[in-house]
């Protein structure tokens, strides 16, 4: 038996997968539902993902869309503490009209502190911003959702993943 749809008035599908997040933690991340393209239990996932991983430092979020993601990690660096690690999050910011400005409106609002947003597709940000001995410590590939968007996403930041 599958758990109860806990947000119902979420325009995007909802799957299955249940994740154990403790309430406490799970309401840190309750007001970033309607900007999430993932579904529930994903969601918890992504934002525990610091604390899955272990480590502070860079975390990459290819693929901005809403911001669901890119968000989600930000809080989950917060909860656990990390001070001196950032998510990047790269898109061409060409999903919907405005959406550089909305992005940018939504961290500002939120007030998180930890995302830093680059416009561009990955494979030309990757040039501009990226110090290829800096270390990636989670990479979250969701931009191009071709074979050959992902494979190149892949060729091009995994190097660069403890």
């Amino acid at each position: 038996m599958s758990a109860a749809n806990p947000y119902p008035n979420r325009p995007y599908p909802v799957g299955q997968l249940e994740y154990p997040l403790e309430p406490e933690r799970a309401a840190k991340i309750a007001d970033l539902n309607r900007l999430c393209m993932l579904e529930f239990g994903e969601q918890e996932v992504m934002f525990d993902m610091p604390r899955i991983v272990g480590m502070e430092g860079a975390y990459v979020n290819l693929g901005h869309a809403m911001g669901g993601s890119a968000l989600l990690l930000a809080r989950g660096l917060e909860d656990q503490g990390f001070k001196n690690s950032m998510v990047h999050s790269v898109d061409t910011f060409t999903y919907f009209k405005h959406q550089w400005e909305q992005a940018n409106a939504e961290i500002e609002r939120l007030g998180i502190k930890q995302i830093e947003l680059y416009r561009g597709k990955t494979t030309e940000v990757i040039k501009d911003f990226w110090d290829h001995k800096r270390r990636i410590v989670f990479a979250f590939i969701d931009a191009d959702h071709s074979y050959e968007g992902v494979k190149a996403d892949w060729e091009n930041y995994g190097p660069m993943c403890r």
